[in-house]
Parts: structure tokens; C-alpha cells; sequence
């Protein structure tokens, strides 16, 4: 699949003001660019990227926060079991041993094929600027690709739709 710029911007909604930024700042590089006529081409994988450009604008990233973590996501986590209340005692792990590091929200990686109410495999975690070795945190490059993201607001009985209170 190869789009020219006109129809790149019909199909995720972004304007051509806003891909020549983008393009300038190194955030959504063309996938080529013809060199008689300099007209740009656009792929898949650039859809993806000014898809996760748009998301992250909305949650209020700079531009220079989106390129930071589309570029290279370093990430500080803790992997532990238990149930969903536990993310926060875990996200407190993190955030108290890597404090002025922290770059980005946090957010939890699960490792189980399926929910789990008990003993689920998750790791709380948190983008960083830089390594530092502190014992009970692994930091490592977040790989790229596609992925579910959820965010829920409420008690963690409501997840799975259900409510201690039926």
C-alpha cells in the first residue's frame, strides 16, 4: 500500500499543515519521497504511527514527548502477581525507586493470555529518560507493535463488568 499525501490525510483525518510539521520535527517520516517531484508516499506502518501521534496529542504530549517515546520507549517496571488492586502498590514501587527519571504516564503490561481476577501477571511500569540499575526494577526498550490499550476509571470489581454491590 503507498498513499500520496492527499489521500494519507483523508484517511487519518490529519491535516496536510500538521503531517508537514510532523515531518519536519522527525515525527512521521515519509515511507518515500519521490526525488524528481519531492511528492511524499505514505505506508502502513505510517498510518499506525500518526494514528499513535493523534492519540497522544489528545492525552496532552508535546510533540517532543511523542517523538521521545515513538522513537525509543525505555521503560522502568516491577513484574508481580496478584489482582488488579495491586497495581498501585506496585506503580509505588516503581515511581519511589526511579523518581526524577519518570518521562510518561504510567501504565501496567499484562502477561496472561486472559483476565484474571487473582494472580495475574502484570508489571507495573513507567516510561524513563535514562537506565539505572536499582535492585527489584528491570529497564528495558518497550518493543513496538500492535497492542490493546484500555483504560479503565473505577473499582477494580467493575472491570469484568460485574459489581460486588448486585
Amino acid at each position: 500500500m503507498k498513499l500520496g499525501i492527499g489521500e494519507f490525510s483523508l484517511v487519518t483525518s490529519m491535516s496536510l499543515k500538521a503531517s508537514r510539521l510532523y515531518r519536519e520535527r522527525g515525527l512521521l517520516v515519509p515511507a518515500e519521497t519521490d526525488p524528481s517531484s519531492g511528492y511524499r508516499y505514505y505506508d502502513e506502518a505510517n498510518l499506525e504511527r500518526a494514528r499513535s501521534i493523534q492519540v497522544l496529542k489528545r492525552y496532552d504530549f508535546s510533540l517532543a514527548e511523542i517523538k521521545e517515546l515513538l522513537d525509543t520507549i525505555l521503560i522502568a517496571g516491577h513484574r508481580m502477581q496478584g489482582g488488579c488492586e495491586e497495581i498501585g502498590k506496585g506503580l509505588g514501587i516503581v515511581c519511589k525507586k526511579m523518581g526524577r527519571y519518570a518521562v510518561g504516564k504510567p501504565m501496567a503490561l499484562y502477561y496472561d493470555a486472559e483476565y484474571k481476577e487473582e494472580g495475574a501477571d502484570f508489571e507495573p511500569c513507567i516510561p524513563v529518560r535514562k537506565r539505572k540499575e536499582v535492585e527489584g526494577i528491570s529497564i528495558r526498550e518497550l518493543k513496538g507493535g500492535r497492542f490493546v490499550s484500555l483504560i479503565h476509571k473505577g473499582p477494580c470489581d467493575t472491570l469484568t463488568g460485574r459489581s460486588s454491590t448486585t
